[in-house]
């Protein structure tokens, strides 16, 4: 048995049988060879098929979620899932406006099976990567306590007409009394296209950016990084979020952060709301 699984959740039909035996169960083989990959009809077990269900998920390490259709089994399983605090990644084929209302608040990766399934595989890779094995860099470490803006966050603004929805994951690893604190991030644009970053602690880079009396009482730390995108522009295939710069006050459950984003050339003051791990 490996030491991480997947389980995928989603129908069984032709239709996506292609999707699992021809893109994702192939990617994790490949790509990962650390992870076992398991979808019950592939898994002939003895007893209740309810409690054999159950026992997959307990022992998995994340959910892989095809929600392209209303399926009641699938849907069941995603709930068991976030009941047991299961990292869930969502993949959907075609228009990804009607995504149940539930969910539309969280990432979903977008497919489309006339189109040859273009970037599935990369876009789940990245999310694999930066959420499942995430890898370890030199972090700068800090002193201090920012325990509070740990967890997942999730934030919705605007930019020239385009919904992003951005979706943070903060967590610390403390060294004696020096921590060191790392941010990963997904973001959508218009439910289409997705950005993946992994960000370091980066001081107060921007400081020129905000009054110097933010910056002087620490309230504010940043973090900086490179990221990822499947945007088909080529123009933006590198695309460079500056940072983000986090205020270390959570208020209500309320992350407050200022997004530096260097394609569009745009400040913007973004409250992002805390969720449980997904």
């Amino acid at each position: 048995m490996k030491p991480i699984s997947c389980f995928v959740a989603m129908p069984f039909s032709k239709d996506f049988d292609v999707v699992y035996k021809k893109h994702i169960k192939p990617l994790i083989e490949e790509e990962f060879e650390d992870i076992e990959c398991i979808r019950m009809d592939e898994q002939p077990k003895l007893g209740y098929i309810l409690n054999n269900i159950q026992n997959e998920i307990d022992r998995c390490t994340f959910v892989i979620a095809d929600i392209s259709v209303e399926n009641p089994n699938v849907f069941f399983e995603i709930g068991y899932a976030y009941g047991q605090n299961k990292i869930i990644i969502f993949i959907k084929h075609g228009d990804l406006d009607d995504v149940p209302v539930d969910i539309n608040n969280l990432i979903v990766i977008g497919y489309d099976r006339e189109k040859g399934y273009e970037g599935l595989q990369a876009s789940l890779k990245k999310t694999i990567d930066a959420n499942i094995r995430k890898t370890k860099q030199p972090q700068p470490i800090i002193m201090g306590d920012c325990d509070d803006i740990c967890g997942y966050w999730v934030g919705v603004y605007q930019i020239k007409r385009q919904k992003y929805k951005a979706q943070l994951s903060i967590n610390k690893e403390s060294t004696g009394n020096s921590v060191t604190y790392n941010c990963e991030s997904v973001i959508s644009i218009d439910n289409k296209y997705l950005i993946f970053q992994t960000l370091k602690y980066n001081g107060v880079l921007n400081q020129k950016s905000l009054s110097p009396e933010e910056w002087k009482n620490g309230q504010w730390i940043e973090f900086v990084g490179t990221s990822w995108t499947n945007l088909p522009n080529s123009i933006l295939s590198n695309y460079l979020l500056n940072a983000y710069a986090i205020n270390r006050k959570v208020e209500g459950n309320r992350l407050h952060v200022k997004i530096w984003d260097n394609v569009n050339y745009k400040k913007k003051d973004v409250f992002f709301n805390r969720i449980n791990a997904q």
